[in-house]
């Protein structure tokens, strides 16, 4: 028998729940020159019965003589294979039909990338489809934070990552792939395909689910790695800010519409080191690298700004919130932390009104011309319909009311809307 073009890599471990779904995935493939290896790593329920019923002659099944964990099973599948490419796949996802054709065209078409993923559609526990970087500048980019490949999503090219000895290594029994590529990319090229062609479970029994200590820890290992060809060295301290900046940008580059709080300093200052490291000593390409990073920076710098300019109108004003939602009461803890005093809230809810909440009066819209003075802080979702009824009243925005102060990273590329006339007043 010829050697198959692609060897699908699938550990499996108790997976009986959901192994027949992902076989049946791989074995639904609309291209079909591929080998599906598939190791047992000592599972003790039908996951052997479920692998042993099928009778395709592109199965190969190996059995661990013990459990040997995931990074001595995932080298043993790579040993094994015989594959021009190398795919992997987990016991408890889903291929789409075209994921194996998509890659090997790709690869084909693309002899200097090594590596490819794809977006991934999200499923279980949680929903969504996460787009990951697509470029290789992009990736390494990224990856100097967290990891940008969903495991089961990539394929590679096996000769290429023998020759550099990449395996997978035994120092990490966690984040193992993260590890992997942050090793690769300096040996080749990678990228991600901009469709989802795995549908990713997310599931209470998932090792990154159960482990997340472990994988937290693992992460951070490949993160002061990468650190140290800066020539950054952490210590307690700023390993916990090295990582509370990582989880920011991912959550600004994959979540630009949240609202994101963040108001330290702190943070700022070590993403300027990160940048003016990075551009003396030419580690990451500078424009892709502080180009992910600058949406946090810039979001930080708003927030703290915002806080700032609140606290100069409290001095003389005072400060009352419209809205006593989730919204309102976000705020309300945001501003109290600062030391800032709330006068009151404002709803439009007649029922609430000559109440208390959190300790200060509500009133309603028709007694603003009776406070002097106030500063007002919408904080509803029907922001731009009070926005119009203060402006109609006479209210200047910026001088009188600041029409939102939760903001998201997509909404800061010109931060100076929200504060440039309270400022001024």
């Amino acid at each position: 028998m010829d050697n198959p073009v692609v060897s699908v890599i699938m550990p499996v471990f108790n997976g009986e729940k959901f192994l027949k779904e992902a076989i049946d995935s791989i074995l639904s493939q609309t291209f079909t020159d591929f080998e599906l290896i598939i190791i047992d790593d000592g599972s003790t329920d039908h996951s052997r019965d479920i692998v042993l019923a099928y009778e395709d002659v592109r199965i190969r099944y190996e059995r661990n003589d013990q459990n040997r964990r995931i990074v001595y099973t995932l080298n043993k599948g790579l040993n094994l294979a015989r594959g021009m490419y190398v795919a992997r796949m987990d016991a408890d996802d889903i291929c789409l039909p075209e994921r194996l054709e998509k890659q090997v065209h790709f690869l084909d078409c693309n002899s200097e990338i090594g590596l490819v993923g794809s977006w991934i559609e999200v499923i279980g526990r949680t929903t969504g489809i996460v787009r990951y970087p697509l470029e290789h500048n992009e990736i390494v980019s990224h990856l100097f934070f967290y990891n940008c490949f969903a495991h089961p999503s990539v394929m590679f090219r096996r000769e290429l990552f023998l020759a550099n000895n990449l395996l997978y290594s035994n120092q990490l029994i966690e984040a193992e792939d993260y590890e992997l590529w942050v090793r690769s990319s300096k040996h080749l090229r990678m990228a991600n395909l901009g469709e989802p062609y795995l549908r990713y479970r997310m599931h209470d029994e998932q090792g990154t689910i159960i482990n997340q200590e472990r994988v937290s820890n693992f992460t951070d290992y490949t993160r002061q790695v990468q650190l140290r060809t800066l020539g950054i060295a952490l210590n307690n301290e700023t390993s916990k800010l090295h990582r509370l900046v990582c989880n920011g940008i991912y959550q600004c580059y994959y979540h630009p519409d949240a609202v994101f709080t963040e108001k330290d300093e702190q943070q700022i200052e070590w993403v300027d080191i990160l940048m003016e490291r990075n551009e003396a000593l030419r580690i990451i390409p500078k424009e892709t690298f502080n180009q992910l990073i600058m949406p946090f920076r810039r979001i930080i710098a708003t927030n703290i700004q915002v806080m700032k300019t609140i606290k100069e109108i409290s001095a003389s004003r005072p400060i009352f919130l419209w809205g006593t939602g989730g919204e309102g009461l976000e705020v309300f803890r945001l501003i109290e932390e600062e030391r800032v005093e709330v006068s009151g809230f404002i709803d439009n809810d007649h029922r609430k009104w000559n109440s208390v909440v959190n300790g200060k009066p509500v009133v309603g819209p028709n007694v603003v011309h009776s406070i002097q003075s106030p500063f007002i802080i919408i904080c509803s979702m029907f922001r731009n319909d009070i926005s119009e009824q203060l402006i109609s009243e006479g209210f200047i925005e910026g001088t009188d009311f600041m029409k939102k102060m939760l903001l998201s990273p997509g909404e800061t590329s010109s931060p100076e809307w929200v504060i440039s006339k309270a400022k001024e007043g």
